[in-house]
Order: structure tokens, then sequence, then C-alpha cells
């Protein structure tokens, strides 16, 4: 029997599901707003020790799990209120429905990194989103790396060229007196610092 079923491109269908969305916000001000932050976190590390757990790959200064409701203090307030209402913007933008509380920030961090210093693979559970605020970002610091949730499966296919279609890691180089929001779930680390200024930022989770 003769063979007749031929593949023809043109009844091909390619749908993308499931979108692992990026939102970037820039701060008006950005300059000044940092220089005050600067001198707020100087003060911060002067009375708050190191809260690096054991488990971290570097020495990263962090004040996760000792002072991370920093939105609760007159000198972050401001940077807690607008990280707020960036993440209600995020809302709306992605058809979320807010509780009558509206939008709750659970915590809110600072850590630091020094050359050479990391941040391991994680996710941030029993928060519905996150965002890092970017306070120093020297030119050529360590990105912030998203990975796709099947990306460290045992079986991986071997690729002809990285594509959208086929990435399974992805890179935000971040700017000074930005705001990145992303789903909590979504697996993200930061590779190690490579120059000699610091990379500093503020970090918060938020329910909706």
């Amino acid at each position: 029997m003769e063979n007749d079923i031929t593949h023809d491109d043109s009844d091909r269908s390619l749908q993308l599901i499931f979108p692992t969305v990026i939102d970037r916000y820039m701060i008006p001000n950005a300059d000044r707003v940092n220089r005050g932050l600067v001198e707020a976190l100087v003060a911060l590390r002067r009375e708050t020790p190191n809260a690096r757990l054991d488990g971290y790959s570097s020495d990263v200064y962090t004040t996760f799990g000792v002072e991370d409701r920093l939105y609760e203090r007159a000198d972050f307030a401001p940077i807690g209120d607008w990280m707020r209402e960036c993440f209600a913007a995020h809302a709306v933008r992605m058809d979320y429905a807010l509780s009558p509380q509206g939008v709750r920030l659970t915590e809110c961090w600072v850590n630091v990194y020094e050359k050479g210093f990391a941040h391991e693979l994680h996710t941030h559970p029993n928060n519905i989103l996150s965002g890092v605020y970017y306070v120093k970002a020297p030119v050529g610091c360590s990105e912030l790396r998203f990975h796709a949730p099947h990306a460290f499966s045992m079986m991986q296919q071997r690729k002809r060229v990285d594509s959208e279609l086929n990435l399974l890691s992805h890179a935000v180089q971040p700017r000074e007196g930005e705001f990145i929001i992303f789903n909590s779930a979504v697996k993200h680390n930061v590779p190690p610092n490579a120059v000699d200024a610091e990379r500093i930022i503020i970090a918060a989770n938020a329910l909706l």
C-alpha cells in the first residue's frame, strides 16, 4: 500500500502556554532615592549582624531572618510603599484578584554581594510574588538568572542553537533603580559577582 501521508508546515500550529512573566519597573529619581538607601544601609549594617545561613554558598551579607521587615522602618518605608504599588500594578496586568487587604509584604530584606559572592538556586515558598530592587548594580555585576521548571530534569536534548523555544534559563542584567517582579515559584539564582564594587539589593515577597 502506497504511503500518501505527507508533512506540510502549512497545517502546523504552534502555541506557547504558561508564560513566565518578568515585570520591570524603574523608580523615579533613582539616583536620589538610592543615595538615601545607601545611607540607611550603612546604619543598618552597623546594628544588624550578618544573618547568613550556614548553608549559603558564599558570605553574602543578608538581613533575611533577622531584619526582614524593613518596610516597618522609617528609613525604608518609602521604598516599601513603592514596592507595594509595583506589585499592585503587576497584579492588575496579570488579571489577578486582590484580597480585601490588598498587597501585603511578607518580608523585605537586604543582600550585599561583594566580588565572588553568589546566591544558589532557590524559590520563595509561601508567597505569590517576589521582587528585587537594585540599590547598587555596577557595570559587569552578576545578572539575575531565571530557570525553566524542566531545566534540571535528568534527560536533556542537545540543541543545534539556542532559541526562545528551547532556552532553559534567562539572564536579566539589572539596572540601578530597577525593581524586577516575578512569580515566587520561579527558580532563580545569582552567579558569582565578577566586579570589585558591591552589588546591593532590597528583596521583597508579597501576598495579594
